[in-house]
């Protein structure tokens, strides 16, 4: 790279639907995958395409114009000497390959998919490897890099419903692969928290079980997490009861509730609500890649470290032992 460019050559490792396949749409302006806003970051040029399966690398290179493709992570690494990696490969894998990215001499940002890894051994290890060979972890727990959601973020804080005494939600396939996205959310939107039981509700993903929750936050609210089937339809849902209000978020939308005295029955606070769409869940992922820029040039800090990865990786962990018990 020439200097003072800011043309920051990206490698993605995983085509499949969150890496680049999401976005292989004809006539879609959103952008869902890493591949795609890559390539449509004025910063970034995505420069190479790594997949296992040949058909689907053979698709995704096609679809983005990306010439150089392999099925080698590593074969990559040395090649294109990327400054930007996304690792986008099945949860099991992420150790192993991002181990190889960190130890790649070009390479000074990694965006993980969540989670980090499948234990917090290998997190661990991750993390403190990274600082040793200075690289900048950035995972990808999407809602913390949308303006929506941070906009929310602020307005909470600044007391829209009050206090905050209980947290409800609901999830969907596995604690650590979807709940943690969930624990992830309470905690940047709420505070710290505690598992205090766990109970098994079913496993529909290898061997991460869906559990059943029950929170302390150390602001004072009560939360409560439940598991459904994915199987029956996807749910991801979180509900808010403040002291003056509340705010119950879905996949689409923010629903805000503010009390008004009925004028029939006297005494009484009913909540009226005002729904507000999501307008840019589907360009998180822009945001993500702009937060790794600025990164790059020593101008930010990653949405979401590996310290918060890890974080609530302690939680899923703690909750699977009281699960088992």
């Amino acid at each position: 790279m020439k200097s003072g460019s800011t043309n920051y050559p990206a490698l993605v490792i995983g085509c499949g639907n969150i890496g680049s396949s999401f976005d292989e749409v004809v006539g879609s302006n959103a952008v869902r995958t890493h591949a795609n806003a890559y390539a449509k970051c004025c910063d970034t040029e995505l420069v190479a395409l790594c997949d296992k399966d040949v058909k689907r690398l053979e698709t995704a290179s096609s679809f983005f114009g990306v010439k150089c493709s392999y099925v080698d992570h590593c074969k990559a690494l040395v090649d294109v000497k990327p400054l930007i990696v996304s690792v986008a490969t099945p949860d099991p894998t992420h150790f192993s390959v991002c181990l190889d990215v960190i130890k790649c001499p070009s390479v000074r940002v990694l965006i993980i998919e969540k989670p980090i890894a499948t234990n917090l051994f290998d997190a661990e290890k991750l993390s403190a490897a990274a600082a040793y060979h200075e690289v900048i972890i950035i995972v990808n727990y999407s809602r913390r890099f949308s303006s929506a959601y941070q906009r929310l973020r602020k307005q909470l804080r600044a007391g829209r419903i009050g206090s905050i005494e209980l947290v409800h939600g609901y999830y969907s396939k596995g604690l650590l692969h979807n709940g943690s996205h969930w624990l992830d959310l309470a905690r940047w939107l709420v505070g710290d928290f505690q598992v205090t039981a766990s109970s098994f509700s079913m496993v529909e993903i290898g061997q991460d079980p869906t559990c059943d929750l029950k929170l302390e936050f150390d602001q004072g609210a009560r939360g409560i997490l439940s598991g459904v089937a994915q199987k029956n339809f996807f749910l991801f849902e979180m509900d808010l009861i403040g002291s003056s209000g509340r705010l119950r978020i879905s996949r689409n939308e923010f629903e805000w509730f503010t009390p008004e005295s009925d004028k029939i029955y006297l005494g009484f606070n009913f909540l009226r609500s005002e729904r507000e769409h999501i307008s840019d869940i589907e360009d998180t992922m822009s945001k993500l890649i702009e937060n790794a820029v600025l990164c790059l040039r020593g101008l930010g800090e990653p949405g979401c470290s590996s310290k918060d990865a890890i974080w609530i990786l302690q939680q899923v962990d703690w909750a699977n032992q009281l699960c088992c018990n």
